[in-house]
């Protein structure tokens, strides 16, 4: 092959590669999939080069020992606890916000008119 060829293909992966690994970065403080665009740009990255083949297989490894621990019964539990209580204070706070202050704005208004009937 070309070393001219192989020089530019590994600095054009390693470009891409590290692009993508920083806009994954960024997406983790805005809305979007920070982390599965970092792990994109991993792969990348591991398609040229051995230190990123490495990164990614240990990541591979804690995400999927994450998933294990996960999924195991009594953090199951343990989640679907604190999910129920989390939902019966949002609906409790939503309940009392409506009840204090009525319902905002112009649909507010439309309510009202539509329950003085």
């Amino acid at each position: 092959m070309n070393p001219l060829l192989d020089w530019t293909w590994r600095v054009t992966v390693l470009t891409a590669g590290a692009l993508v690994v920083v806009a994954g970065i960024a997406l983790l403080a805005l809305p979007g999939p920070g982390w599965a665009t970092i792990f994109v740009g991993l792969m990348i990255l591991a398609s040229e080069f051995a230190w990123a083949r490495n990164w990614l297989d240990w990541t591979k490894n804690k995400a999927r020992a994450a998933a294990v621990r996960a999924t195991a019964p009594e953090v199951r539990r343990r989640n679907q606890v604190v999910s129920a209580v989390a939902a019966l204070l949002t609906v409790v706070a939503i309940a009392w916000y409506l009840a204090r202050y009525g319902f905002p704005g112009p649909v507010g208004t439309a309510l009202e008119e539509v329950w003085q009937r």
